[in-house]
């Protein structure tokens, strides 16, 4: 419908689920790979807090939830520092039971465009923010890939990730182009339309 909402105060959550697969049915946006009855459904996992923290544990938890619950492709529009062991043999755990993970590789490119993880991780798709046709400071060269955008070992595949247009709570009206649509920024919004793009694989 019109009023999708998600747990967090942002609606991050909402906005990628939306690029990934928002239905086609006449309301609003549509997904990369749009959920229709009878396809493969979106499974939506809680691993941060309203605040939108979350943690390693968290991710693996959400990680371990989704494959035993039948997920294919799995989404993380999140990371942060720090390589963990545990976290890898996770990522290997879903790859062998047939997942592909794809993760969004940071929004630190101007400054300290460290490794960021998952999206670091043997096995997981890093995905980093493409601009549009606008020039702006994040966007100097037209579809090149925005400076925010992390450029090291974890990107793999560069997808948009400027001014997306998708669903968010009504509640938030940062960017609103509707009520219930807002414009969003970052590698989060691009690794949902890689993400699309494997379901429909």
């Amino acid at each position: 419908d019109d009023d999708a909402s998600d747990h967090g105060l942002s609606g991050h959550g909402t906005h990628v689920a939306g690029i990934a697969a928002a239905p086609a049915n006449g309301v609003g946006i549509v997904g990369v790979a749009p959920s229709v009855a009878g396809a493969a459904p979106v499974i939506p996992v809680q691993i941060a807090d309203r605040d939108g923290s979350s943690t390693d544990e968290t991710m693996m938890r959400g990680i371990r939830h989704a494959v035993v619950n039948g997920a294919k492709v799995i989404n993380i529009s999140a990371g942060g520092p720090g390589y963990s062991q545990a976290f890898q043999d996770t990522i290997l755990w879903a790859s062998a039971r047939g997942a592909l993970v794809v993760a969004s590789v940071g929004n630190q490119g101007q400054d300290v465009n460290a490794l960021n993880y998952p999206a670091g991780y043997r096995r997981v798709l890093g995905v980093g923010a493409q601009c549009d046709s606008v020039v702006t400071f994040d966007c100097p060269r037209p579809f090149a890939a925005a400076t925010f955008s992390n450029h090291n070992r974890t990107v793999d595949v560069i997808a948009p990730g400027v001014d997306v247009l998708s669903s968010v709570p009504k509640r938030v009206t940062k960017r609103e182009v509707a009520p219930g649509y807002a414009l969003k920024d970052g590698t989060s919004m691009a690794a949902p339309y890689v993400s699309g793009v494997a379901a429909l694989v």
